[in-house]
């Protein structure tokens, strides 16, 4: 089942569609306002994300560490990269983008990468480490999430140009351990080539995709698909796979009733017994325990709040349009 086909519950006798970006709708925005201390947020999917604080404390936790993120500081997320965040103080907000690449093909110069930000582990992504920039970030994704909520004349654009601003802002101004020279290699043209790979990657496969399966999908010799797809993802492709089918396997505890087994079968693993160290490895916790606790955990598309803007999306000129299909 596709992520636009998801329903989720936003409040007592209420859902909201759940669509991602695409070719028309290339930009998604989502707002949260008045978090409570006991809400654990967990999310996975396709496109790039990007959260700012808006006000209060979110706890950001990975493999490694837990990050406290305060007003004006953000969050980054590439594509199928599970990611968890718990609301640290009641009261906390966020505006959120999810995008896709080619979104920005056409706004950056190929020398003005952006996605080496995505790449590198999470360790080493840029953060907000000055006041002036963290009022300033808070300033663009309050703006946009106005924009969104009046849909006046041109509001997309303006959404699309806030999304450029915050990572301009990042890239310029912003502190982290990202090294200039793997950012020029790395290019929307250099994700495209590797992107029918990504593409072969959905929920319900029942199998995992070789590394040869993937680069001939798009054209390349296994060393030099291996090359390409590491440089643009950040992750060889057999561990960018892997986790997305242990976020798929996620949503699905969360969403059905549905055995672990036959979960795990129906995303490539041979049983749960060998699902079991990579959910722990992504999740924090065995299969077991994270269906116990479905009914703490929320994904970022369904509600954390108490009062809620649901997700815009924005759509696409019909110049980009057409230049897509």
């Amino acid at each position: 089942m596709r992520d636009s086909d998801r329903r989720h519950r936003a409040a007592p006798g209420e859902t909201i569609d759940v669509t991602t970006p695409d070719a028309l709708h290339p930009v998604t925005i989502y707002a949260s306002e008045g978090g409570d201390g006991s809400q654990f947020l967990c999310d996975i999917h396709k496109p790039f994300e990007i959260g700012i604080v808006t006000v209060g404390v979110f706890e950001l936790l990975d493999d490694f560490r837990t990050v406290r993120l305060r007003e004006g500081q953000v969050w980054l997320a590439g594509m199928w990269e599970a990611h968890r965040l718990r609301v640290a103080k009641e009261g906390a907000g966020s505006v959120v983008f999810w995008f896709l690449p080619e979104t920005l093909e056409e706004t950056f110069a190929p020398n003005q990468t952006w996605m080496g930000m995505f790449a590198v582990p999470p360790t080493e992504r840029p953060q907000a480490v000055t006041a002036e920039s963290r009022r300033l970030l808070v300033s663009i994704a309050n703006e946009a999430r106005q924009e969104a909520r009046d849909q006046r004349l041109a509001w997309d654009a303006v959404v699309r140009h806030n999304l450029v601003r915050i990572l301009v802002e990042l890239l310029r101004n912003c502190g982290g351990a990202v090294e200039p020279a793997p950012l020029a290699e790395i290019s929307v043209a250099a994700f495209r080539r590797i992107r029918p790979a990504i593409e072969l990657i959905r929920p319900g496969l029942g199998r995992r995709i070789s590394v040869s399966e993937a680069a001939a999908a798009c054209s390349l010799s296994v060393p030099r698909f291996h090359v390409n797809f590491k440089r643009a993802m950040g992750a060889s492709f057999a561990a960018f796979a892997l986790r997305a089918r242990v976020g798929f396997v996620a949503h699905a505890l969360a969403a059905t009733a549905v055995p672990v087994d036959d979960i795990a079968r129906e995303e490539g693993f041979a049983d749960g017994s060998h699902l079991h160290r990579s959910f722990v490895r992504y999740w924090g916790c065995s299969p077991g325990e994270y269906r116990g606790r479905r009914h703490d955990l929320h994904y970022l598309r369904s509600p954390i709040e108490h009062t809620l803007m649901p997700r815009v999306v924005i759509p696409s000129s019909p110049a980009t349009t057409n230049k897509r299909r």
